[in-house]
């Protein structure tokens, strides 16, 4: 079942919004929001469970040591693809980023 809402929404995403309706690259302003919420919530519920399998590592184990969480890093950076590994980041930090997990 799907309820109405009144929200209020920034200009530019509105507007680049009703442009993907208009391109055809969205069926409606109404889908894209509600495919952003859909995916803003999985990504919280992710977290979510994260931080629970954190906790009960914590719990069984015990905090991890400073060498422990290196270890994971490399782990993590081993396994993340490099987009375009030929461009570095814009030096204010700025700009989407260039690394996608694997």
């Amino acid at each position: 079942m799907k309820r109405r809402l009144s929200a209020s929404i920034d200009e530019e995403l509105l507007a680049a919004a009703e442009r993907a309706v208009a391109e055809g690259r969205a069926p409606s302003v109404s889908a894209l929001v509600e495919e952003a919420l859909a995916e803003r919530m999985a990504q919280v519920r992710r977290l979510e469970a994260a931080e629970e399998l954190f906790a009960w590592i914590d719990r069984e184990w015990g905090p991890m040591t400073e060498a422990e969480r290196q270890a994971a890093d490399v782990s993590i950076s081993a396994n993340t693809i490099q987009v375009r590994p030929d461009r570095g980041a814009p030096a204010d930090g700025s700009g989407p980023s260039a690394d996608i997990a694997a």
